[in-house]
């Protein structure tokens, strides 16, 4: 039967059974040593418990390297035997008995000497639910912490369920038993019970002394043999791994749920994996492997696949006879293509688990440092998967016996188990767990449901391309666009001829040097209207307008959409050369501008003030709902700027949505700010005069707080930067507003409650959408915390899609796609692109399109959409998309820059910051004066780069691109390496210095990014203990810099 459980980790408050462990989790961290008469030898640790001792301290008071096993006994058992088996099998294992203490070089163990082991039994079989009740009462002992300084560090319980059932239960921490380890150990148990039960004596034990493992690990870490290791997985991430999407990292903290879901593999799919195996020639634990891969491949977004693994590192006839800890978790690196065959998949997979396993005893701690990944708490945050293929019935005497696993410690993130026997003949099952607040209490139950849908289309068609293959989400289709919201009119500006005759003498323009009703405004429009005219402005041709934000502007858009063309929007703010490059890629029929001269070229040039004496009204076209209302350069940097053509129905869709979702009251005032040439900007306009609001121009800085003050609008459209910006400045200048529009921007997830802190009558309402998508395509209201992306707006659907454009399910990185009336008619003069990136949608009516954003979501298990980033190498400067690869454009065209690459970092303020890499001559080659000037002169002010370097030579990869990942982050300020301040400072900049081999090291470097790992963290934390701070290594990864462990742990505080 398939069993589904949430349970939780690091509760203590779960802790109240009578048999439960010590309450707290001493790991005798001040240094201190058991009683040497009782200790006569202090013996080092395994690098393997070395690591695990390591991220116990990280969390000293947590049990999540606590594990649970437990023999599941069917028969007449003889409790009294059980408890001198117990009691054998603990004296044959020294690793059971051992106590630890940290000493100056780090932590160490010593052995007790064997005596009786004490056997508590747990009588359940009076419950209405023995079983149920069994699993509670071991969950709450597993909860419990272990002392490893006073020990022990494993215990035993016998439940009782009935006379002839129990449950022989094994509680250990994870730094002194593997799952290897604890196997040997319960298998020896039933060894030693079989032999007493039929009178004879048990052989003798073939394990080592715990003291031959140390010796041998030792040897290893000087060998040749792992230098061959270590050259091994070098040229296995010799090119750093693709970032696999966010499902892929789910940290679970302490004292979080962990889900669990198992089942058995159907009989049919049972065999048909082991005729997949004898077809390809390997075990059926490698096809399952390989089937995993290819699902997985859907859940983590990348064809570049690494998934974790936990292996034995066990190359010994001593180690493989010995329980220990010795095991190691190291990245299986597949490359899941979409054109590979899942046969093909399965021999990679053999092949790449087959180099693993020879070099699996390089620890995955030290490849990670070896990666440049040192200072993480945390391991390998990716799926990982272990498949335990070995037979798990034991004899004990006349008993039936099945080991079973309970817990296996901590769990990050997607995390599958597989359990069967060595042929697979006998039940395989599948078990995945996950954290559930990130994961949900039915998304392991989701995963296992999905990938058991997916085994079965892989083991059905082994020959065809794994991307073909769309992973089965019942009941989860992609859904159709909804109806569209009514619009008054069939073309923007008869939309806004309908208003202006409803309400002639209202306000529609005001600004410092006078108003214009509506009647007015439309008047003037109609006349200018006519002048274009005649100048040839029409439908399906372009207009221009280069103009300041004034009352101009708005006559000058409004004639424009009555003309027919369609409006191109220029910031007089740009570069001339920006502006240059857009209207040679729109050629507008037509330039609207006040500007003394001309940057248009060729292109005919007309005054707003000045359009003529023609007749007003003029008869002019009448454009359909498809025609283009709009011609909108992306905020993209590239050298050929991309013009999206957007079309009336697209704009009516999206104003009659925006005005039955937020209707106008009467009076309302909007600041219309930020850029004339962004969509947002542009929607603000429109949405005021298509519903009789007064629209006041604003150009920003003092002038928008100017006029916040003097028209105290009741709504405000802007970034989430802007927004935050105006609220610390002065809330009391915002006081008017009710409701509250973020967009151009992710939403930090703090804002909301700072707003309804500060105003907490207010509305927030967070929008996503891109200029392909007539600027807003999902709506999120917002409460006390960020809700993600939304939902669609009317007349819209959004597809989460895989590279093959297959649905992903919930909990799945997928990339965005947009779909509805909303979508523009493509790149202006670019059809290649517009075929790229504007697809027919294959699950709407015949003939409907779909939008690639480029953006990357996943859906929650509650529904709700959460943005992940970008899909390519976009990035957002001030709420503004950003291409770096146009950046890179522009600045390889100044004539003494040789190469260059541009990367975006995590500024002072956490906010992405550009940074510029150049190259200029010969090793050494200064930078040209002025470069950033020159970038200035070309690129919009959010598109220069904070900072530009100097470098000798771009970095490559082994196919000739170059490592982004390998250039250095800007330099820090002159501030984060100042000096030590007092003796405290001084002692441990010293410290840090004598680790890490560097002179002059500042106050408030980091210790990991001047080199250090958390082996040297280790010795940091016992050097400063010896030097009189009581730093644990908890606290290195915490506070990392000298300044800041001297402010948390000066000399003399209280450990």
């Amino acid at each position: 039967m398939p069993e589904s459980r949430v349970v939780e980790v690091g509760n203590e408050s779960a802790n109240n059974g009578e048999n439960d462990p010590p309450p707290q989790c001493t790991t005798g961290r001040d240094g201190s040593s058991p009683n040497t008469d009782e200790f006569p030898e202090r013996l080092p640790v395994t690098a393997a418990q070395r690591d695990v001792w390591i991220a116990q301290q990280l969390r000293p008071d947590t049990p999540i390297y606590n594990c649970g096993a437990f023999l599941d006994i069917h028969g007449p058992l003889d409790t009294e035997l059980i408890g001198r088996s117990v009691t054998r099998a603990v004296a044959d294992a020294e690793t059971l008995r051992v106590r630890f203490a940290e000493g100056d070089d780090g932590p160490g163990q010593y052995v007790l000497a064997a005596g009786s082991v004490e056997l508590p039994v747990v009588d359940l079989a009076d419950d209405p639910d023995p079983d149920a009740a069994a699993d509670t009462w071991m969950r709450r002992a597993t909860s419990a912490p272990i002392d490893l300084a006073e020990g022990p560090p494993a215990s035993h319980a016998l439940l009782r369920l009935s006379p002839r059932r129990h449950l022989l239960f094994l509680r250990y921490h994870h730094i002194v038993l593997d799952g290897y380890g604890q196997a040997l150990h319960l298998r020896r148990i039933a060894e030693v019970y079989t032999a007493l039960a039929d009178g004879r004596e048990p052989r003798p034990s073939n394990a080592r002394p715990l003291a031959d493992l140390l010796a041998e690990d030792a040897a290893y870490q000087v060998s040749p043999r792992r230098t061959r290791d270590r050259e091994y997985w070098a040229g296995v991430f010799a090119e750093p791994p693709a970032q696999g999407g966010p499902a892929a990292v789910a940290t679970a903290a302490a004292g979080t749920e962990v889900c669990q879901y198992e089942d058995d593999l159907a009989e049919e799919q049972r065999a048909a994996l082991l005729a997949c195996a004898r077809d390809t020639g390997t075990r059926w634990p490698t096809v399952l492997l390989a089937a995993l891969a290819a699902y997985l491949r859907t859940v983590t977004g990348t064809d570049d696949l690494v998934l974790g693994m936990p292996v034995t590192a066990r190359a010994t006839g001593a180690a493989l006879r010995t329980p220990a800890m010795l095991s190691n978790h190291l990245p299986l690196r597949l490359p899941v293509m979409p054109a590979t065959t899942f046969a093909e998949l399965v021999a990679r997979t053999a092949e790449r688990t087959g180099a693993m396993g020879k070099h699996q005893r390089y620890r995955g701690e030290d490849l990670h440092r070896d990666l440049g990944l040192a200072g993480r708490a945390e391991g390998y945050d990716r799926p990982t998967v272990n498949v335990l293929a070995f037979d798990r019935t034991l004899t004990l005497g006349p008993c039936r016996v099945t080991m079973r696993q309970l817990t296996k410690g901590v769990v990050r993130g997607l995390a599958v188990s597989v359990y069967g026997g060595t042929t697979g003949e006998d039940a395989i099952r599948l078990e995945f767990e996950a954290p559930a607040a990130r994961y949900g209490p039915d998304g392991p139950r989701a995963h296992l449901e999905r990938f058991r849908g997916h085994l079965g289309l892989l083991l059905a068609a082994p020959g065809d391309p794994i991307g073909s293959l769309a992973v089965p989400i019942p009941g989860e289709a992609p859904r159709p666009a909804g109806p569209v919201a009514p619009a008054p009119a069939t073309t923007v500006a008869r939309w806004f001829e309908h208003r202006a005759r409803r309400h002639p003498h209202r306000e529609a323009v005001s600004t410092p040097a006078g108003s214009l009703t509506y009647a007015e405004l439309d008047v003037r429009a109609d006349r200018l209207a006519a002048a274009l005219a005649a100048g040839g402005a029409a439908p399906e041709r372009c207009v221009a307008v280069l103009l300041p934000w004034s009352a101009n502007l708005v006559v000058a858009l409004l004639a424009v959409l009555k003309s027919g063309a369609a409006y191109l929007l220029l910031d007089p703010g740009h570069p001339a050369d920006r502006l240059d490059r857009q209207i040679e890629d729109a050629r507008p029929v037509l330039l609207l501008t006040d500007r003394d001269g001309s940057v248009a070229g060729a292109v005919p040039v007309l005054s707003p003030d000045d359009p003529g004496d023609r007749p007003v009204p003029v008869p002019l076209a009448h454009p359909h709902g498809e025609t283009p209302a709009c011609v909108v350069h992306t905020s993209g940097s590239t050298a050929a700027p991309k013009a999206v053509v957007g079309t009336h129905a697209a704009l009516l869709a999206r104003h009659a949505w925006y005005a039955a979702e937020f209707p106008f009251r009467d009076g309302e005032t909007v600041l219309a700010h930020g850029s004339p040439a962004f969509v947002d900007t542009v929607n603000e306009v429109l949405g005021a005069l298509l519903n009789g609001a007064t629209v006041v121009p604003a150009e920003g800085g003092d002038q928008l707080v100017e006029l916040l003050t003097r028209y105290r609008p009741s709504r405000m459209v802007s970034t989430p930067s802007l927004l935050g910006a105006l609220l610390d400045d002065d809330p009391n200048l915002l006081a008017s507003c009710s409701l509250w529009i973020s967009s151009g921007e992710a939403m930090p997830p703090a804002f909301p409650a700072h707003l309804a802190r500060v105003l907490p009558g207010a509305r927030l309402v967070n929008l996503y959408g891109t200029t392909e998508t007539a600027g807003d395509s999902l709506v999120a209201h917002c409460e006390k915390q960020a809700p993600g992306l939304g939902e669609p707006i009317a007349g819209t659907s959004v597809r989460l899609l895989d590279s093959a454009l297959h649905p992903v399910p919930p909990g799945v990185p997928g990339e965005l796609h947009v779909c509805g009336r909303g979508l523009a008619r493509g790149y202006l003069n670019r059809p290649g692109l517009t075929a790229e990136r504007f697809l027919a949608d294959p699950y709407g009516p015949p003939g409907t399109r779909m939008y690639r954003t480029g953006d990357l979501a996943r859906r929650r298990e509650d529904g709700v959409l959460e943005y992940l980033g970008r899909a390519d190498r976009q990035t957002q400067i001030r709420g503004v998309r950003v291409e770096p690869g146009g950046i890179e454009a522009v600045l390889g065209t100044h004539p003494d820059v040789r190469g260059c690459a541009v990367t975006n970092h995590p500024g002072p303020d956490g906010a992405p910051r550009l940074a510029a890499h150049v190259v200029t001559g010969p090793p050494g080659a200064r930078l040209p004066s002025g470069l950033r000037d020159w970038l200035a002169e070309r690129l919009p002010a959010h598109h220069v780069p904070d900072t530009v370097t100097a470098i000798d030579a771009l970095p490559l990869l082994p196919s000739g691109k170059t490592d982004l990942a390998a250039l250095a982050p800007p330099p820090p300020s002159r501030s984060s390496s100042r000096p030590a301040h007092d003796e405290e400072e001084r002692t441990l900049c010293a410290l840090f210095g004598t680790l890490l081999a560097r002179q002059d090291v500042g106050a408030e470097e980091s210790f990991f990014g001047l080199g250090g790992d958390s082996v040297l963290a280790l010795r940091l934390a016992a050097l400063a203990r010896r030097a009189g701070f009581p730093v644990t290594v908890r606290e290195v990864f915490e506070y990392r810099t000298a300044a800041g462990l001297a402010a948390a742990c000066p000399r003399g505080r209280a450990t």
